[in-house]
């Protein structure tokens, strides 16, 4: 089969479908897998995650100007994604340790988002 016969043979909306059904599986199977407080953690990882994203955008195009507020919210969006994965682990009943109780998990990850959030407030000025 030519590349030319292959080219004739392709059809967008077949390929559209197919990619539709993979993400509806995909995501059916990633609700079942999981509980809806690590949906949540993970929705907010991929929101800090654009928020990254949007940073080093503005960064690139408009310079580095405000050069300690872009470093403090780089600092800050990574530092949040770090907290959020840690936390992601230990919340979830299959990676959780025995030993740490939830309690003392969300406690932990609050005093070290307001350190994270500190240290980032007392580096823009």
């Amino acid at each position: 089969m030519s590349l030319v016969d292959k080219i004739k043979d392709f059809s967008l909306k077949e390929e559209i479908e197919k990619l539709k059904e993979l993400f509806q599986s995909f995501y059916q199977n990633y609700k079942d897998a999981n509980s809806e407080k690590i949906r949540l953690i993970d929705i907010f990882i991929v929101f800090s995650g654009i928020i990254l994203v949007l940073q080093l955008i503005y960064m690139l195009t408009n310079g580095l100007d405000p050069m300690n507020s872009l470093i403090a919210g780089l600092i800050s969006c990574i530092g949040s994604i770090t907290l959020l994965v840690c936390l992601r682990l230990h919340v979830n009943p299959k990676t959780k340790l025995p030993e740490n109780s939830t309690e003392q998990i969300y406690i932990e990850f609050f005093v070290a988002s307001l350190i994270l959030f500190f240290v980032c407030i007392n580096f823009v000025g």
